[in-house]
């Protein structure tokens, strides 16, 4: 008999085979051929019958009936889970902005064997690194997503890499940023470092995905279990392509770096020259040396 895992994956790989998407305005539709939907939704109803009070399960259920126009019942049920679940931030999110959250099934699916971004994802930006939702089966993932000159990293040195990532919270005189990192261990000592600075104060009304906003981004990573470390060339190939589970190292500076984030409501406006600022502060006042030093490497 599959396991409840078994099923999800069943169910992503369908909806990978029949999904479409679109945005309108701030709505976010899903659509899906009738029987495909009746696939996932058998699969996760199978998941549900084995492990019952599994969250995520009971909130991808939820996301399909969404995407059958049962908007009004699907939202409901997310509101129960979350007062079932108040630490989960997913479960939040779509409580908080049920105009403005995207379901898992929305973003591009991503597998450890591929080899190349698929289309849906050529369009995202190819300078440095990037924090990006993929969905993993019916899983959302927030993963770091870097590009790398053709000539910076040859491909045999790279692919023998050994990973890590890193989170470090300030508060600056110019609001709280996270410095967020990629760790590669290349071999004789040598550490390849990508770095991004996100904003954790603004959550602006204007986003059409309130999710992307640095406050509820972080702390969805905060809450994962595992995350992707995708590097890419300007050909779309992948370079490096690996799924890292999280250390208790890990977990213990996430749950403390979400903690103070959750300590204060964010903003609904975005000031670029104050960020600005803030990342200049941030990067004047940051040791990298300690950061690699506390890493897992």
């Amino acid at each position: 008999m599959p396991s409840a895992e078994e099923y999800i994956k069943r169910a992503g790989n369908i909806a990978d085979q029949g999904l479409h998407k679109e945005i309108t305005d701030q709505y976010m539709t899903i659509n899906f051929k009738s029987e495909i939907i009746e696939q996932i939704e058998q699969n996760l109803k199978n998941a549900i019958e084995l492990e019952t009070n599994n969250p995520e399960y009971h909130y991808w259920a939820a996301c399909t009936k969404i995407a059958r126009a049962q908007g009004k019942t699907g939202l409901e049920l997310v509101r129960q889970l979350a007062e079932l679940y108040p630490d989960n931030v997913e479960f939040e999110g779509v409580g908080k902005h049920p105009e403005q959250w995207f379901s898992p099934f929305y973003y591009p699916s991503w597998h450890e064997d591929q080899k190349e971004l698929p289309p849906d994802m050529q369009d995202i930006p190819s300078g440095g690194m990037s924090l990006v939702s993929l969905r993993d089966t019916c899983r959302r993932v927030v993963s770091f997503f870097r590009f790398i000159e053709n000539d910076s990293l040859k491909p045999s040195i790279i692919k023998k890499a050994n990973p890590d990532i890193a989170l470090n919270y300030m508060e600056t005189p110019f609001g709280r940023v996270v410095g967020a990192y990629v760790l590669l261990s290349l071999g004789n000592g040598e550490i390849h470092v990508s770095e991004t600075i996100v904003n954790v104060d603004s959550c602006p009304s204007s986003l059409q995905d309130m999710s992307n906003a640095g406050y509820w981004f972080m702390r969805l990573l905060a809450q994962q279990q595992y995350t992707f470390i995708i590097f890419f060339n300007s050909e779309y190939n992948i370079l490096f392509n690996r799924k890292l589970y999280f250390k208790s190292v890990h977990k213990r500076t996430f749950t403390e770096i979400r903690e103070k984030i959750e300590a204060a409501e964010p903003i609904t406006q975005w000031d670029q020259l104050k960020f600005q600022k803030a990342q200049k502060y941030y990067i004047e006042n940051c040791s990298l040396d300690d950061i690699i030093e506390n890493s897992c490497l």
